[in-house]
């Protein structure tokens, strides 16, 4: 039994071909990266869509789910952040023209498709609320957490959207993603990522009484929400945002479209 100083020393002379490959569940080569999609009213998250080839009969496995075919794979990265999206979109579109110069060969490109999934979202949105013709001008869009002040309770992940009427709470899921796929769906017409969501909680704006900051945490925002019926309490519902400018802009947005609903 070999006991050793944790984390291990490196060397002087250490390259990076030198370490050891972290554990990790699927590695790609960025030459097979075929498109990204990013949300345009936020820029809250990057999808990446990976294609790749048969490899001499190999097949690449994705056993948690029968949505996720042999050879496609989608990843959902949440950046919360329109610099941090941006920037990385940028990062891999460069990596992944060098990485795969167009030369002919199985798999290589020099070109990524870029879009833009605004509409995705839209149509999302129309059909958790059982609204087909749902074109609403969307003014705000995050995913942050809904947290409680209970013991015991987790943080719960949502997606937030605000319109000129409304503010919506969703749960935000996404094809090939398990607890996506543990949902009564109908797979036929769907592709890896595609945006699913259902409503928690929704209230119109001019139901909402206040939008604040959180003294002790520049990161949590309470909404509160006044009854719609004259015997009812009014609720609140208390949102973690990814960081303190995130928080910022859902106030400001709020208390904008509040402003927006007197004038009208």
């Amino acid at each position: 039994l070999e006991y050793r100083q944790f984390p291990s020393p490196i060397s002087s002379g250490a390259t990076f071909k030198d370490a050891p490959w972290p554990h990790a569940y699927c590695r790609h080569p960025l030459k097979f990266l075929r498109k990204l999609s990013f949300d345009g009213y936020g820029f809250q998250r990057l999808t990446l869509h990976f294609k790749l080839p048969s490899l001499r009969g190999e097949m690449y496995v994705q056993p948690e789910n029968g949505l996720m075919s042999t050879f496609d794979y989608t990843y959902v990265i949440f950046t919360c952040n329109q610099r941090r999206t941006i920037q990385l979109m940028q990062s891999l579109q460069q990596a992944a023209k060098e990485a795969s110069p167009n030369n002919g060969l199985e798999g290589s490109t020099d070109t990524i498709l870029v879009e833009n999934d605004d509409s995705a979202i839209t149509k999302a949105v129309g059909h958790a609320l059982s609204r087909d013709d749902f074109s609403d001008d969307i003014l705000h869009y995050q995913i942050l957490h809904q947290t409680w002040q209970l013991p015991g309770e987790s943080d719960a992940r949502r997606s937030i959207v605000l319109t000129n009427n409304e503010v919506f709470l969703f749960h935000e899921t996404y094809a090939g993603d398990i607890l996506a796929w543990a949902m009564d769906m109908d797979t036929s017409n769907v592709c890896f990522g595609d945006i699913s969501m259902r409503t928690i909680a929704s209230a119109d704006i001019e139901n909402v009484t206040d939008s604040s900051i959180a003294k002790e945490d520049p990161k949590l925002v309470t909404l509160t929400i006044k009854s719609r019926s004259r015997l009812g309490w009014s609720s609140s519902w208390t949102l973690r945002c990814r960081d303190s400018e995130n928080a910022e802009r859902l106030v400001e947005d709020v208390r904008k479209a509040q402003k927006a609903a007197i004038q009208m």
